[in-house]
């Protein structure tokens, strides 16, 4: 949903953001697609709880309710990794399940190639994975976003 990318891309820009999440909420709403607010990234939610709080409406709260059980599973579920992943690597770990290639996540993190290659290698260690698709498997499986 074109929405949800806008949000996204402009969680810095909060009065902007909130613009089109009105606009995405609206849609959701009409057609029943919530689901798509629970599989965002922990500052998407964080955005959307705010949200919810100054715009109080019974479905937000449905929603607001459904991200905090969300989370804490989340939390739940990641202290069960050896060595649990930094919110950098989450953050990163939610962008690879885009399927945007690497380099244009690094540049949309503000981040080299390198780096971004770093994480990466620290995340699939972490999970145990052997590569993107097995890293974000996990990731979900472990609600991590």
């Amino acid at each position: 949903m074109v929405e949800i990318l806008l949000i996204n891309i402009n969680l810095e820009r909060p009065k902007i953001a909130e613009e089109h999440l009105g606009k995405a909420l609206a849609i959701i709403m009409k057609n029943g697609f919530r689901q798509i607010l629970l599989i965002q990234s922990p500052k998407f939610h964080e955005f959307l709880l705010k949200y919810a709080a100054t715009h109080p409406t019974v479905y937000m709260e449905q929603i607001s309710k459904l991200l905090r059980d969300r989370m804490a599973n989340s939390n739940l579920r990641s202290d069960k990794l050896e060595n649990p992943l930094t919110k950098r690597e989450i953050e990163i770990l939610n962008r690879l399940s885009t399927g945007l290639p690497i380099s244009q996540i690094a540049s949309n993190l503000h981040i080299s190639n390198n780096t971004i290659k770093t994480h990466l290698k620290n995340v699939y260690k972490k999970l145990g994975a052997d590569g993107r698709e097995s890293a974000v498997a996990k990731g979900r499986e472990l609600l991590l976003f």
